[in-house]
């Protein structure tokens, strides 16, 4: 045994090659053992996040396997409780500095009517959104259900809400092809808000998810007629088409009501007072009709 000990003691290189293969394995079991623990924590994140509905093989898919994910943001009021105004379910998973996936369901609240004159329904209809409500617009994906049976714990009848996922790299750029991954995300969060709402009806399908149309500035002028308003020509009261500094027409076109509003040129004005011809039309439908 000594003389083995001496001869490998003596040997040129054999000691030097003995450390380094020692110092491998240690950096080697290090590293396993911490991948199992970034595996089991990762794990763990997907079994919580947005109450667990997360499909596991696509996140695993879209989220980098050798960062470490991190649940910021865990939210999930839907349920026989009710949801709470403005969230249904939220959550936001991040990966270091490589990126993170961001998830939202919000119910889709009509504006309340604060009368039915025009001047109360032309009002309701430019009231602006809240940013939560209009999130959807920037997302990667998203898509709009249905709950016939209505969402429970609001005031009013609540049928309709919005899932919507962004999936963003290390600089904060939305990455590339993602949105059909993301379908299955929005897909499962859809149908799980659904199932704990009991709002029956059909079940969100992934081609039902779709990224956002372009978003509209709502200060840019676009000249376009309001739909409730193009049943008018302004022949109709010897008017002309609008000049560049006549006023945009004002109209709303919603479930139980239209109403437009516009002034239009007169072509031949019968004195000094007769230049502009205002026009209002108004018609209601269901619970307001009475």
């Amino acid at each position: 045994m000594a003389a083995a000990w001496g001869r490998f003691t003596g040997h040129r290189w054999l000691p030097k090659a003995a450390v380094v293969v020692l110092a491998a394995a240690l950096v080697a079991g290090f590293l396993l053992v911490r991948s199992e623990r970034r595996d089991a924590h990762n794990a763990e994140v997907l079994d919580t996040a947005c109450g667990g509905v997360l499909p596991e093989e696509t996140v695993r898919g879209l989220a980098p396997g050798d960062e470490t994910w991190e649940l910021h943001g865990d939210l999930d009021l839907t349920g026989p409780s009710g949801p709470g105004p403005r969230t249904l379910l939220r959550c936001s998973l991040d990966w270091g500095a490589s990126g993170g996936l961001e998830l939202a369901a919000v119910p889709v609240l009509d504006v309340p009517l604060s009368g039915v004159r025009p001047t109360d329904l032309l009002s309701a209809g430019a009231a602006k959104e809240p940013d939560w409500a209009t999130a959807y617009r920037t997302a990667t994906t998203q898509v709009t259900a249905g709950c016939p049976a209505g969402l429970p714990g609001y005031p009013h009848r609540v049928t309709r809400f919005r899932v919507h996922a962004s999936l963003d790299d290390a600089d904060g750029s939305e990455v590339p092809g993602a949105a059909r991954e993301l379908g299955a995300v929005v897909t499962a969060a859809a149908n799980h808000v659904r199932d704990r709402g009991g709002c029956g009806g059909p079940a969100v399908e992934p081609a039902d998810v779709r990224p956002p149309g372009p978003v509209e500035d709502p200060e840019e002028e676009s000249g376009e007629v309001p739909p409730s308003c193009r049943w008018f020509r302004p022949a109709m009261l010897d008017g002309r088409a609008g000049g560049r500094d006549d006023g945009r027409p004002g109209g709303v076109t919603g479930d139980d009501a239209d109403v437009c509003s516009l002034r239009v040129p007169r072509a031949k004005p019968a004195n000094r007072r007769d230049h502009v011809a205002q026009v209002v039309s108004v018609s209601w439908r269901g619970p307001l009709l009475p």
